[in-house]
């Protein structure tokens, strides 16, 4: 997933999660421009991820947004592309935890939870075994 299709997956989001949301409420909700928001929804709109609407109890010219049924299915595919990422990290988190536990045992250290945190010490000890030290 790249860095386009992570700000469509937020703009789907904030579609599918709030009722009556504008233009000017998904930009500032996702963390982007209004300029980049409208160009988003205009490619939603052509692929028809998305629709609009006037609404009709603003007088001004506004807009509300809603999830077509091929964009709901995108978000979906968005979700999973994006919980297999997460897990793939969680992995990876893990296996390097695990690795500096095993490197604590071999050096048989003792904690002084006083001085650091156990994520401070596991680390200082993973940097000096990578640095060839004991």
């Amino acid at each position: 997933m790249d860095k386009n299709d992570y700000i469509k997956y937020k703009i789907l989001k904030v579609i599918d999660n709030y009722l009556e949301t504008n233009q000017r409420q998904i930009a500032k909700l996702v963390g982007i421009s209004l300029g980049h928001c409208n160009k988003f929804i205009k490619e939603m709109l052509k692929d028809d991820y998305i629709d609009m609407c006037r609404d009709i109890e603003y007088r001004k010219r506004r807009m509300i947004y809603f999830l077509k049924p091929k964009g709901k299915n995108k978000y979906i595919e968005y979700c999973y592309q994006m919980l297999d990422k997460f897990e793939k990290d969680f992995d990876n988190a893990k296996f390097n935890y695990n690795e500096m536990l095993v490197v604590l045992e071999k050096l048989d250290h003792t904690f002084c939870l006083d001085d650091y945190t156990r994520q401070d010490i596991l680390y200082d000890m993973w940097e000096t075994k990578k640095k060839g030290g004991k």
